[in-house]
């Protein structure tokens, strides 16, 4: 007891003097995890559009010009979906903030930039979750390597600098904490952010620009913020680069039911960029937690949308991505996943294995089902208790008719239980991802999913009764008899529960290609992290897709932290090389991708 009491204390002291709490992966099966986060995200999505803070930012706040432009080269780093479990961020803030690091042979070196794609903090965007979950481990991780700090006064030598970009879990609080934490001039280990709004407009050597932009909730895009970009179109020459950066890879989505978020982006992409004759060369986001590129190729020259979700979150699938997009632009196709859609395809099948990466699923599961018990006991309209009289039934066909006439007669006597039925079902057919797909038929999945909930439940209680033999012939009021069903009833009924789930997940992810987040969130992969470092140069745009297959779990000794095993990056793609036009008379257009 006395060794439990210092090891706390330890933690506790460490936690201090780290100004942090290092916290493990989100469970978002966890009952009260899913209540607050479906709070959060209907009170931001109303009120949102009451009141958008991007309006207020424009009212306030001046933008600077964030001028790169005198440099010769320039390194540009990008990671998104960032601030999850300890193990997972810190690993990544470690890649960041080593001052070089060899990959596959490759010397590259720390971004002079780093932007953050979205989504820097799960679940909600608190305070406590941004300290928690992002500050406290990329602090943490720029020690680990002694990073001199972000002095804030001007020289570039120490300085490295960071924008944002927010995603939907940063705008659950109305982008509150956002604004205060990338918006305000702070540090968040030694980058100095530098932003004053939530989208910005970079000016970078060689007439390349970077762009990000807050699509608020998938909302339109607001008029300060279209202003904004007017005002920046009129710096840009005619044939000048963009790299574009979004909260979404809505290209992807374009097969969901009613999702408008890519139209908004084309609409952004048309205005900005090929009505002034620009030249988008890459479209960046985060959003879906894994890496992919998909590729153009128009008259020999390229264009590519990029997918870079690898920061610390639970990893998400490729398996269900489109080998072929067809969009306005013309047919995208599929050049490269991290994980492969093999791999990604096994590691589905660990949602046979729910209960135990979900265990406080598995007591919502079992405290539900001795409610559903304890309600059919109190609907039992004859003589015998209802355990005592469906212990008189053994569990052959014969017998299982009698067991469901029973069973009807009570719910035609009982319409609260009936009402109660029809809740769970009805639940849990909303719970199923109709919009990933245009099929119209899937919400009866969901119906079935319910369905077989409440058949478990009653034939749970029937099998139950079987083998306990004596003891359904027993007074139902003993303390003993109530103890041990109930028990008995929580215990199989949560595992059973989570076994159903789980496998409705593996069903419906594999052959219906839907619930990609629900059945990966489920088993919180830490593996297959990526982001990109970028390199501009006076002859090219050069994009090195860096990734792990493991993550480490790091562990405190003195001042510094130690993994448990070696990280090994490798490209996960080839490098994307995107070569300067060298005429400025050359007709702007897309640009050229080169191999390695």
């Amino acid at each position: 007891m006395e060794e439990q009491h210092e090891y706390k204390a330890r933690k506790r002291k460490e936690s201090e003097a780290l100004k942090f709490e290092p916290r493990p992966m989100v469970g978002w099966y966890d009952a009260r995890q899913l209540l607050g986060t479906a709070v959060k995200t209907v009170v931001s999505s109303v009120f949102g559009a009451y009141s958008d803070k991007r309006e207020i930012q424009a009212a306030l706040s001046e933008c600077n010009d964030y001028d790169y432009s005198d440099k010769e080269e320039i390194w540009i780093d990008y990671m998104s979906d960032t601030g999850d479990g300890f193990h997972s961020t810190f690993t990544m803030a470690n890649l960041l903030s080593a001052e070089q690091l060899t990959v596959d042979g490759i010397e590259t070196f720390k971004g002079d930039i780093l932007v953050l794609g979205g989504d820097q903090v799960y679940p909600v965007a608190t305070r406590e979750d941004y300290e928690n979950r992002l500050r406290g481990p990329f602090d943490a991780a720029c020690r680990n390597q002694t990073c001199p700090p972000a002095s804030g006064n001007g020289k570039e030598e120490k300085e490295h600098h960071l924008y944002a970009v927010p995603g939907n879990h940063d705008w659950y609080d109305g982008l509150s904490n956002f604004i205060k934490i990338f918006c305000q001039g702070r540090t968040i280990g030694n980058w100095l952010s530098r932003q004053c709004r939530s989208y910005f407009a970079i000016k970078l050597p060689h007439n390349w620009w970077l762009w990000g932009i807050d699509i608020q909730l998938s909302a339109d895009i607001d008029y300060p913020q279209l202003q904004y970009f007017d005002s920046i179109a009129k710096k840009m020459k005619k044939g000048d680069k963009v790299i574009l950066c979004t909260a979404e890879p809505s290209w992807t989505f374009t097969t969901r039911k009613k999702d408008k978020s890519y139209e908004n982006l084309k609409f952004f992409e048309q205005r900005y960029i090929i009505d002034k004759e620009m030249e988008l060369a890459v479209t960046i986001a985060g959003d879906l937690h894994h890496y992919a590129r998909y590729e153009l190729i128009s008259h020999g020259q390229a264009s590519h949308k990029i997918t870079s979700g690898g920061g610390g979150a639970f990893m998400h699938p490729t398996h269900n991505l489109k080998d072929e997009l067809n969009l306005r632009e013309g047919n995208y196709f599929l050049q490269k996943t991290f994980p492969e859609k093999d791999r990604s395809r096994k590691l589905a099948f660990w949602n046979l294995a729910f209960p135990l990466f979900n265990p406080q699923f598995a007591f919502f599961m079992g405290a539900f089902y001795v409610l559903f018990a304890w309600e059919l006991q109190e609907a039992t309209k004859s003589g015998l208790t209802f355990f005592q009289k469906i212990s008189l039934y053994e569990p052959q066909l014969d017998n299982l008719k009698q067991f469901t006439t029973d069973i009807l007669n009570i719910l035609l006597m009982n319409p609260l239980l009936v009402f109660v039925i029809a809740a769970v079902i009805f639940g849990v057919t909303k719970f199923t991802d109709t919009n990933a797909s245009k099929k119209n038929y899937l919400w009866l999945l969901g119906t079935l999913h319910g369905l077989v909930h409440i058949l478990v439940g009653f034939g749970l209680f029937w099998l139950l009764s079987y083998w306990l033999g004596p003891i359904g012939a027993m007074d139902i009021n003993h303390l003993g008899t109530i103890s041990l069903l109930t028990v008995l009833i929580f215990v199989s009924g949560g595992l059973l529960g989570c076994l159903v789930m789980g496998l409705y997940l593996l069903i419906t992810n594999l052959l219906f290609r839907i619930h990609d987040n629900e059945a990966f969130s489920a088993i919180k992969w830490r593996g297959y992290k990526n982001f990109l470092r970028m390199h501009i140069s006076r002859e090219a745009l050069s994009i090195y897709p860096i990734g792990l297959k493991k993550t480490a779990r790091w562990k405190k000794e003195g001042k510094h932290y130690v993994p448990d095993r070696l990280l090994t990056t490798k490209l996960v793609d080839k490098v994307i090389t995107i070569k300067a036009n060298k005429h400025e008379k050359e007709s702007p257009g897309l640009p050229v991708i080169t191999d390695r």
